[in-house]
């Protein structure tokens, strides 16, 4: 319930408030005010009468009273348009701290000129505005104190030690999901990271062992439980005994996709997670997990498809990445982090441009994983001189991240016609005709898209048949270093 104090001396106004409140709050009328009278009360609303035959210093006790700053209380006014004309002013300084004006008139003892909709608009706007100012107060503090609080986490990571590319950023999300990560490394043999966009494990696995044994990094091995058929989960979680002499160097076992363990693996999974605390309590291994699920984990574990007692087990040592749409801010740190550790050097030079480039156009839709490929495709498109790889034959990932990333990228490549005329009109004596500008434009367009025949005609806005007609009659022939790559001829 919000509470709204009305100081007038206006009955007719109070009478009009009190009848046509809306659902969700309750109203106190009062003629005279007083500080402590305006406990509990997130809206104060001022009837320009009361300021006028009063003053207007009533504004400034309720501000220094409960510090209108932080977004504690909102402090309103009812402005009577008969005042507009007396020496009351509307904007005095001691009015700065008004937040909103809903203007009415009276006439004949009742009101007029403010209507029930723009009474209940005044009140659900005053609450939306303090509940950004309550939020945004509160996302304030806690950034501080997490600030405080990774800058000694980093003064506690070993040496040597390096955040992923997708971890890094200054945004409050990704720092509570450090505070998470590390916190959970050292208390539990077990992690469990959910989030709604894929999971990425670059760089992760290396991360997490050197956090847990600093300067001996484990070996580790990464279980993908989508890419496996079900009967065969807990085989690849846990090895037969033959592989697990051969593997015997693995402490860290990373599980994708934890929410399609079976009803009965969980079960499984409960004994070996808590047969494995009990030993690392006691010394006895190394042995530790690092499991991924989506955010329906949750939901699944309502539905009853995802055991309870797994779910509580897990999220003793859990961390929740936040998507990467809402983290937009940091895509430039995780840009440039990324093709640093992946040694992108021909984008070395250019990678702030890059990031910059992809914060502006990239759509966030293909998360954490098509923001990586994008990169990729980058650096690929750099060392083929411009050529768009992600069109060459065995580029043909049909995941949702590749296809957003390529869809980023076709923006980027697709043939600009002010460049592609560059150099085209020759000198002044040089007759220039339109089936040598067509013949150029088709050889630019075929040469961008690989030669692969049915984008260069999409783009091209012609059919198939007649860009091969157009090709035979210029002569215009793939090149031998792609027919030989795929086996075809033009």
């Amino acid at each position: 319930m919000f509470r709204v104090l009305l100081i007038t001396k206006n009955r007719s106004l109070a009478e009009f408030c009190r009848k046509n409140l809306p659902p969700g709050f309750q109203i106190k009328s009062v003629s005279r005010f007083h500080p402590g009278s305006a406990d509990q009360h997130r809206i104060i609303i001022f009837d320009s009468g009361f300021l006028v035959e009063e003053g207007d210093s009533a504004v400034v006790r309720a501000t220094e009273k409960y510090g209108l700053s932080d977004g504690a209380v909102s402090i309103c006014l009812f402005m009577n348009e008969d005042h507009r004309s007396q020496t009351f002013s509307l904007f005095p300084d001691n009015l700065k701290q008004v937040k909103s004006i809903l203007p009415y008139r009276l006439n004949a003892g009742k009101i007029h000129s403010v209507t029930t909709a723009e009474w209940h608009w005044f009140l659900e706007n005053q609450r939306r505005q303090l509940g950004e100012l309550s939020d945004r107060a509160l996302v304030l503090g806690e950034n501080r104190i997490l600030s405080e609080r990774i800058a000694q986490i980093k003064s506690e990571l070993p040496e040597g030690a390096r955040f992923p590319a997708f971890m890094h950023g200054r945004s409050g999300e990704i720092l509570r999901f450090r505070e998470q990560f590390i916190s959970a490394a050292s208390s539990q043999p077990y992690l469990l990271i959910s989030g709604k966009d894929e999971i990425p494990l670059d760089g992760l696995p290396e991360f997490y062992c050197s956090l847990v044994r600093p300067g001996a990094v484990p070996g580790f091995h990464i279980v993908d439980l989508a890419s496996i058929p079900a009967h065969l989960h807990l085989q690849a979680i846990w090895p037969a005994e033959k592989q697990s002499r051969q593997q015997a160097g693995i402490a860290l076992t990373c599980v994708k996709n934890i929410q399609l363990l079976g009803w009965q693996n969980q079960a499984t999974m409960v004994g070996k997670l808590k047969a494995t605390a009990e030993a690392h309590a006691a010394g006895k291994t190394q042995q530790r997990f690092i499991l991924t699920a989506t955010d329906e984990l949750t939901a699944m574990m309502r539905k009853g498809t995802f055991r309870q007692e797994l779910y509580s087990l897990l999220k003793k040592a859990s961390a929740e990445l936040p998507a990467l749409h809402e983290r937009p801010g940091d895509i430039t740190k995780i840009a440039a982090e990324y093709i640093t550790q992946h040694g992108f050097s021909r984008l070395q030079e250019h990678n702030a441009e890059i990031a910059a480039k992809i914060m502006s156009s990239f759509d966030l839709s293909g998360g954490y994983r098509g923001l990586f490929l994008t990169l990729e495709l980058m650096n690929d498109l750099e060392k083929s001189k411009g050529l768009p790889v992600f069109e060459l034959p065995g580029a043909a990932e049909q995941s949702d991240a590749f296809l957003a990333a390529r869809s980023f990228l076709r923006e980027q490549v697709e043939p600009n016609p002010a460049t592609l005329f560059e150099g085209l009109a020759g000198s002044e004596k040089e007759a220039l005709s339109l089936e040598y500008v067509e013949r150029h434009y088709i050889a630019a367009v075929c040469a961008r898209y690989a030669w692969q025949v049915t984008d260069a005609a999409r783009h091209l806005g012609i059919s198939r048949k007649t860009l091969y007609d157009k090709m035979k009659r210029y002569k215009l022939n793939r090149p031998d270093s792609l027919r030989r790559a795929t086996g075809k001829a033009s």
